[in-house]
C-alpha cells in the first residue's frame, strides 16, 4: 500500500508543475496590461485630461477679447460658438464677397471719376495759358492802337471821342489780361509739382 501511495504522489507531481507555471504567464501578462493601461491613462491626461473639465456647475476666469470687424458685410459663415477656444489666425467670421465686389466696383468707378476731374485740371492750365498768350497779343495791340491814334489826336486828325473809345479798348484788355492770369494762378495751384498719379485727390480715392 505504501508503495502504491509513493507512485500515486510521483505521477501526480508532473500535472501540477505545468499548472502553476501557467498560473505564473497569466499573472505575468495581466500585470503587463496593468501598467500599459495605467501608462495610456497617464498620457491621455497630460495630453487632453488635464485641460479639459466637465461639470453642471462652474466658473472659469478668462479673457474676454472684443472683437470689432474692419469692414461691414453680411455674415454668411461663423467659424466658432460662444467658450469655443480659439488660435491666433482662425477665420472666425466670413461674409458675402458679393457685398465687397459692389464696393470694390463703386471705388473703381469713383477712381476713375476723379481722374477724369484731375486730368481737367491740367487740361485747364494748358488752356489759360494759351488764353493768355492770345490775350497779351490782345493787349500790345490795343496798346499799339492807342498810341497812334494819340499821335493822330494830337494834330488834329481824329476826335478826342475817338482817342477816348482806344483807351477804353486797351483799359479793357488790360483788365481781361489780368482776370486770366488769376485764373491761371488758381489753376496752377491746383495741380502744382504734382501729376495725375500723385495727385492728392487721386491717391484719396485709390486709398
Amino acid at each position: 500500500m505504501a508503495t502504491a501511495a509513493a507512485e500515486n504522489t510521483s505521477a501526480q507531481a508532473p500535472q501540477q508543475e505545468p499548472k502553476s507555471g501557467k498560473r505564473k504567464f497569466l499573472l505575468i501578462g495581466l500585470a503587463i496590461v496593468v501598467v500599459i493601461l495605467a501608462l495610456g491613462i497617464w498620457a491621455w491626461y497630460e495630453i487632453y485630461g488635464q485641460w479639459s473639465e466637465e461639470t453642471d456647475d462652474a466658473y472659469v476666469n478668462g479673457n474676454v477679447v472684443e472683437i470689432t470687424p474692419l469692414v461691414t458685410g453680411t455674415v454668411i459663415s461663423i467659424g466658432a460658438d460662444d467658450g469655443d477656444l480659439v488660435h491666433e489666425g482662425q477665420v472666425l467670421l466670413k461674409f458675402d464677397p458679393s457685398d465687397a465686389e459692389v464696393s470694390l466696383q463703386s471705388a473703381e468707378a469713383n477712381l476713375g471719376k476723379v481722374v477724369r476731374q484731375v486730368r481737367g485740371l491740367y487740361s485747364n492750365v494748358d488752356g489759360m495759358k494759351a488764353q493768355l498768350a492770345a490775350q497779351r497779343a490782345a493787349v500790345q495791340t490795343a496798346q499799339d492802337n492807342y498810341n497812334r491814334r494819340r499821335s493822330l489826336a494830337a494834330g488834329g486828325a481824329i476826335s478826342q471821342e475817338e482817342l477816348s473809345h482806344a483807351r477804353d479798348s486797351l483799359t479793357s484788355a488790360q483788365s481781361a489780361l489780368n482776370n486770366i492770369q488769376q485764373q491761371l494762378s488758381t489753376s496752377v495751384a491746383l495741380v502744382d509739382d504734382t501729376v495725375v498719379s500723385s495727385h492728392p485727390d487721386v491717391k484719396a480715392a485709390a486709398a
